[in-house]
């Protein structure tokens, strides 16, 4: 019997627990999430969620974020949609959608809920783009830029996947004008620190 093996029959008889002791022995908690969802052998619940999604331990957390995201890689909108959210906190259905990837309907899945959720999404989403659609990178600028968060944009225009992207340089522009025009919550958390 492979590792591999190991690990998927001990979380399909213990579950949540089994999770739970995995976790707390393995290095890639996010190649654990993945895994997870690629063989569908872990329901939301045996992952913890959502009060996964709110947890302070990093291995917990990369290993719920990377369940999502695979979730959504191979069922898309289905799998988001086949989440019970209803009852959850605005920082747990923010926090499903910061595992996914900037898109227009990722998006529109998340303005259902409101701005309270939307706001919170907006002020802890990573700038950093899994994906180099033209569409996407429109999308997470102008949403971070909105957010108060105008050098998380940047990041976002530098990012790795965009390598083979031509970028608009009328976006290039709006998003470094938001930059010198904008208030930075980035800036002001600097200041706050200091």
């Amino acid at each position: 019997m492979t590792s591999r093996d190991s690990f998927l029959c001990l979380i399909a008889a213990e579950a949540h627990d089994g999770l739970q002791r995995l976790l707390a022995v393995v290095e890639d908690a996010a190649s654990i999430g993945w895994l997870l969802g690629e063989q569908g052998i872990a329901f939301p619940a045996d992952i913890g969620l959502p009060a996964a999604l709110g947890s302070s331990a990093k291995g917990r957390l990369d290993c719920t974020q990377s369940y999502i995201a695979c979730g959504f890689h191979y069922e898309e909108r289905g799998f988001i949609d086949g989440l019970s959210v209803s009852g959850w906190q605005p920082s747990h259905i923010a926090g499903v959608a910061r595992s996914l990837p900037f898109r227009a309907d990722v998006r529109r899945w998340l303005a259902q809920f409101g701005p309270a959720v939307e706001g919170e999404y907006r002020r802890r989403v990573r700038g950093f783009l899994q994906d180099g659609h033209l569409d996407s990178v429109q999308i997470a600028c102008r949403g971070l830029v909105a957010a108060g968060r105008p050098i998380a944009a940047v990041d976002v225009l530098f990012s790795p996947a965009l390598q083979k992207v031509t970028l608009s340089p009328d976006l290039i522009a709006e998003i470094l004008d938001a930059t010198y025009q904008s208030p930075s919550i980035e800036d002001q958390e600097v200041v706050r620190q200091a």
